[in-house]
């Protein structure tokens, strides 16, 4: 499903494969091995492609057809709609290009089609594909409009990304993302641009993951910064039931999302040697086990304090063991609660509050991975977010992790083993008070490609605590 149009063909090439480099244009000096230093630099104006005199057999593409434009000055890229991720790549030299001089990377396209695209400009590093090591901007062209794609190293959309190193830049490719028609766009001036000084953002980096964590003794009995804090929030599970003054087990509003393929029963919350474990299997059933909801052939389980306990301000964490086998996501996170007097607008995350996503873990990252997210304005067309899926952290003898966010006025902050992990501020950050929810889902972000062999699987809780400074305490 690949072609060039007046020139060599190319065959397909999958995310897999991106790493296969090809010689480019510009002036290329010899390579250096990984670990030495890469001297494929550009000039200093940082162009890294001659969209004039393109030598199209250079290029690799999949479900693309790809010609040089009538200006002259551009290349006219027609994406098909048959994969996720049509693509095109530029060449890099020998060894990857190093871009330390510069800050990122930007192409310039135009939509001329008559369909609107969600177009994506990568950049890579070596390494395995499925750990994400590349920065990606994907924006929506209308038809008619032109727009500059911009990359900046260590950046993901705007939002903090895989911290790339750019002295060894692999591959960068222009796309369009998850396409429902076939797209016709001109694409032009690739370079490297701005300074590093614009991408030091993160706390952690994939090295991190082979690093042992020894958890400090203060661990999961105060927070992790100082301060006169109270502690408001003590639940373990070391009853055989669930503590129902603090916990429930639905979500407030009924059934399972469309793109779930699990649904939530409290018979898959198991309580042993004092720990809360909620089982992951192949269980076919009724949401929360009433025939009038929708089925669905996984079943998993949740715990909710909606109604019971809700705090705004403070320190939240819970210890935990996420499941392994592929395909499961295990999040502790928390709602808006506006109070009962707000109706149907009661969880709404518009007017000062906010989801807070303390810990989402795909199974298939592997251990030593996870992602925390904001998200406000509700999920249509105002929904706004903010998200790290780059924190990582190392192991710990006993594979239990506490994970936390410290939320204050205009800062949250996020933890993981008392080490700090990734941070947002701004004056939009929620003031409206925030419930608990802890959970495994299946399908949506997580990998439909579930590993039945390795089910039933499970989450672990040991337990859920919260702090709040005592000045803002209220009666």
């Amino acid at each position: 499903m690949c072609a060039i149009v007046g020139s060599k063909p190319s065959g397909p090439i999958s995310w897999g494969l991106l790493l296969g480099l090809v010689f480019g244009l510009i002036g290329f000096s010899p390579s250096a091995a990984l670990g030495e230093e890469n001297v494929n630099s550009p000039a200093i104006s940082g162009e890294l492609f001659d969209f004039t005199r393109p030598e199209l057999g250079h290029l690799i593409c999949k479900s693309a057809l790809v010609k040089q434009a009538t200006n002259s000055k551009s290349l006219q890229v027609d994406f098909g709609n048959d994969t996720a991720y049509p693509n095109i790549e530029f060449p890099c030299p020998k060894g990857g290009w190093n871009l330390s001089a510069f800050g990122g990377v930007q192409l310039e396209v135009s939509n001329i089609g008559t369909t609107s695209v969600k177009a994506g400009l990568r950049v890579d590093n070596p390494g395995n594909p499925a750990d994400e090591p590349f920065n990606v901007e994907i924006n929506s062209i209308a038809p008619g409009e032109t727009k500059t794609l911009h990359v900046v190293f260590g950046k993901a959309n705007g939002n903090p990304g895989y911290p790339l190193d750019s002295k060894h830049v692999t591959a960068i490719q222009f796309l369009a993302y998850k396409p429902t028609a076939p797209s016709t766009l001109l694409c032009t001036n690739l370079k490297a641009i701005g300074s590093p000084a614009e991408s030091k953002e993160g706390f952690s980096s994939p090295a991190d993951r082979k690093v042992p964590v020894t958890p400090p003794n203060w661990l999961g009995q105060r927070p992790p910064v100082d301060g006169d804090w109270v502690q408001t929030l003590n639940s373990d599970f070391k009853a055989t039931s669930l503590d129902d003054k603090i916990w429930g087990t639905r979500l407030s509003w009924t059934g399972t999302l469309p793109d779930w393929t699990h649904r939530f029963s409290k018979e898959n919350l198991i309580f042993e040697d004092g720990v809360l474990k909620i089982k992951c299997e192949r269980r076919t059933g009724h949401a929360y086990d009433d025939p009038a909801l929708l089925s669905r052939d996984y079943t998993t389980a949740m715990i909710t304090t909606l109604g019971k306990w809700s705090q705004c301000y403070g320190y939240i964490e819970a210890r935990i063991k996420p499941p392994t086998a592929r395909g499961l996501w295990a999040c502790f996170w928390t709602m808006p609660d506006h109070g009962v007097d707000a109706g149907k607008d009661r969880e709404s995350t518009y007017n000062g509050a906010m989801e807070f996503d303390i810990l989402e873990h795909l199974t298939e990252w592997g251990p030593g991975r996870y992602n925390a997210a904001l998200h406000w304005d509700g999920y249509g067309k105002d929904h706004k977010t903010w998200a790290s899926n780059q924190n990582y952290y190392g192991p710990t003898p006993d594979g239990w992790h506490n994970w936390g966010v410290l939320w204050e006025p205009g800062k949250v902050t996020w933890y993981c083993d008392g080490i700090k992990k990734a941070e947002f501020s701004g004056r939009r950050v929620a003031s409206v008070p925030g419930y608990l929810i802890l959970d495994v889902q299946m399908g949506g972000w997580a990998t439909k490609n579930v590993d039945e062999a390795h089910l039933p699987d499970y989450m672990q809780i040991d337990y859920v605590r919260a702090w709040q400074l005592r000045d803002r305490l209220k009666p």
